[in-house]
């Protein structure tokens, strides 16, 4: 064979090489999948290098951890992207789009799907992305029955936008013709239907919740005939034994129909919250009202209905210019609400700045540092309520509360109890009612602070009353020694001004 022919064949044999590898990968599945990756390609909403199809491929095959974006891709949805996979998941974004504008909205009048639905217990973490114009929620995190550990959700650098009904909807709980308005609606039914008994463990890192709530599709919000649910930006509801732990840096979370952030915990689990660095403003404009009957929308709304306690920390929260409080927590059951804040804005609020209420047997601690809160229309600037037996001690230092529709401050044991307030360095002056109304404390310290002429309104906790006598024939011998209330609760420790974000 000449040196011609030997040359030639080799060149055949490349061609025939490289003719192979192509049609084997045409013939490959949806996306490369390499070392436990797949990759989206394209912007397809189904097909070969989807993601759609990597998901797919994710939901056949636990190996797969992670899929992986191609740099700034735009996709358009008609239907939900539902991962059912037992295995942890990052989905890596890269700067892609994702927008359901496309979308069968008639077919969508249900709040349990989403751009991008887990119907599972492992964990999910989601990096640079963007989510618009859902046809349903933004992002679903639909937890099953058998999920009883805990299950966490992170995302960083996330934005959702525009979704029709919630944000980011994360959901362990069953309810049934119940919405938001306080009214019972028979025809309103949690499409959902499925307790957990998981905890929900959720972190959000510069992460963008807006204009979430649009209702397009012709959705009926009405509280006469339709479902009057407050869809918020983001909103996690847990009904099981678990808690719900909630993170949240450099996060803003505004404009939303329903509140920025709403919590709902309806077992016998605990809610634990630490936000740093991040904005619940100008939320809760869309609800209806019929009669008086809605319920105004806080910038963050947390709800612990059984046993268990509700404790928030806040640093440098803006929380401005919401329909309702800008921080709304209620406690129900045997529990304590213990809330803890520094430098923060609570301006401009439908009802009170902060309102904290413990509605049953409990206490109500809040530390208040270099707060500013003025102009609340229909409240305080900051009111706690002891609705049952149990104490409620504050401590608000170097802070302003001004300008607002009642009271600066207002502390109110309204049962068999008592507690005290601290206040130093402190401006209350022009607010509508009086500067302070404090009502059944054992003590309250005033220590430098401004306040309007009119004395504040205080009264000490009433003295018991004495028990009915024993009739005859079996008189009890009176005791020793009075009885002496339990001591009351410190305050929290605050926490450092500049905590670590790393």
């Amino acid at each position: 064979m000449s040196r011609h022919t030997t040359r030639r064949a080799a060149q055949l044999g490349a061609s025939s090489l490289i003719a192979l590898a192509v049609a084997l990968s045409a013939a490959a599945p949806a996306s490369a999948v390499a070392d436990g990756t797949v990759i989206v390609k394209n912007g397809n909403d189904t097909g070969p290098g989807s993601f759609r199809a990597a998901v797919e491929v994710a939901n056949a095959d636990q190996t797969i951890d992670r899929i992986k974006f191609r740099r700034d891709l735009e996709i358009d949805l008609v239907s939900p992207v539902v991962y059912t996979g037992t295995q942890d998941l990052l989905i890596a974004g890269r700067g892609a789009s994702i927008s359901g504008s496309d979308g069968d909205a008639a077919a969508t009048q249900t709040w349990d799907a989403g751009l991008f639905v887990s119907q599972s217990a492992a964990d999910m973490t989601l990096t640079r992305m963007t989510f618009s114009d859902s046809f349903s929620n933004g992002l679903a995190f639909l937890l099953p029955a058998e999920a009883s550990e805990t299950v966490v959700i992170t995302m960083k650098k996330i934005e959702v936008i525009d979704s029709k009904f919630h944000g980011i909807y994360i959901d362990g709980q069953a309810t049934s013709g119940f919405a938001t308005d306080g009214v019972d609606h028979a025809a309103c039914v949690d499409p959902y239907f499925v307790e957990s008994d998981a905890s929900i463990e959720a972190s959000f890192k510069a992460v963008v919740v807006s204009g979430n709530g649009t209702l397009a599709g012709g959705f009926d919000d009405s509280i006469a005939t339709g479902c009057p649910n407050s869809f918020d930006g983001i909103h996690i509801d847990e009904g099981g034994a678990g808690d719900i732990i909630v993170s949240t840096a450099k996060t803003d979370a505004s404009e939303n129909f329903g509140a920025g952030i709403s919590l709902d915990e309806q077992g016998p689990g605990e809610i634990s919250v630490v936000a740093q660095r991040s904005s619940f403003n100008a939320n809760g404009s869309g609800l209806p009202t019929v009669d008086g009957l809605s319920e105004s929308r806080p910038g963050f709304d947390i709800d612990e209905h059984d046993d268990g306690t509700a404790r928030t920390v806040l640093i440098r929260p803006e929380m401005n210019e919401n329909a309702g409080s800008g921080l709304d927590v209620d406690e129900f059951g045997e529990g304590d609400a213990v809330t803890v804040s520094q430098k923060a804005t609570a301006n401009e609020n439908g009802e009170s700045g902060v309102s904290v209420h413990e509605h049953d047997n409990g206490t109500v601690a809040l530390e208040l540092r270099k707060a500013t809160i003025f102009g609340s229309a229909s409240g305080s600037g900051v009111q706690l309520i002891e609705s049952d037996d149990g104490f409620v001690n504050a401590t608000i230092m170097s802070s302003k509360m001004k300008d607002n529709a009642q009271f600066g401050v207002t502390v109110d044991q309204q049962a068999t109890g008592g507690g005290s307030l601290f206040i130093q360095k402190s401006d209350l002056r022009d607010n509508d009612a009086a500067s302070i109304e404090a009502l059944g404390l054992d003590n309250v310290q005033l220590i430098k602070v401004k306040q309007d002429p009119v004395e504040p309104v205080v009264a000490p906790v009433a003295d018991p009353e004495p028990p009915a006598p024993v009739e005859p024939p079996a008189p009890v011998a009176p005791p020793e020694e009075e009885p002496q209330p339990p001591a009351p609760i410190d305050p929290p420790t605050p926490a450092a001004e500049e905590p670590s974000t790393a």
